[in-house]
């Protein structure tokens, strides 16, 4: 028993330690937005009302991931031309205790094209 826990031991310290974003909020500082990129909105679009995203935003800023939790504006072809879009976002990243860290964030997105 002595040398599986041994075992157990050393296979956890070799193995890397696979950190998850984290969430805003406490000693969590939000990210901030420093380049907004628009997408090319169709000619003939005529919408008004929020999208709701969710990202990961990594440590140097950059969003690695995005989805549309939420579109009210009715359109189906916009959430996907945004999340192109915010994919060349750039941010200050978060920090946690003045480090840089990943974090979830959710980003709304507020349209009216008329």
């Amino acid at each position: 028993m002595r040398r599986l826990s041994i075992a157990l031991a050393f296979l956890l310290a070799a193995s890397p330690i696979v950190a998850k974003p984290l969430r805003v909020g406490g000693e969590v500082k939000a990210p901030v937005l420093v380049k907004k990129v628009e997408p090319k909105l169709p000619e003939r679009v005529r919408v008004a009302g929020p999208i709701i995203f969710s990202a990961i935003i990594d440590k140097a800023g950059k969003i690695r991931k995005v989805r549309v939790i939420r579109d009210s504006t009715r359109s189906p072809a916009l959430g996907p031309l945004y999340v192109e879009a915010m994919k060349q976002w750039e941010f200050k990243p978060a920090t946690l205790r003045g480090k840089p860290v990943e974090v979830y964030y959710y980003l709304t997105v507020h349209i009216d094209v008329q």
